[in-house]
């Protein structure tokens, strides 16, 4: 949920081009599964601003999910504690 759409979102903002083959590799691999088409797709699909808003989107939302956030959030807290 979180993984595969930051690495592609960091691809579409280096502006590399190579979209379709990349786009390819992943249909191939998980073109049968709906969330590839609604979570994944549109950072590839999409006019690059819209393609980055998304992609931002779906990144903070899997990270959220998978509790990367308030992990680093208990990990700042306890950084300005100075606990860590």
């Amino acid at each position: 949920m979180g993984y595969y759409p930051y690495y592609l979102l960091r691809q579409r903002l280096a502006r590399q081009e190579d979209l379709s083959t990349t786009y390819g590799h992943f249909s191939s691999r998980f073109g049968n599964r709906w969330v590839f088409h609604f979570w994944v797709a549109p950072i590839l699909r999409l006019p690059r601003p819209l393609a980055i808003l998304w992609g931002s989107g779906v990144t903070l939302a899997g990270r959220i999910t998978s509790g990367d956030l308030r992990r680093g959030a208990v990990f700042a807290w306890n950084r300005i504690l100075g606990r860590a």
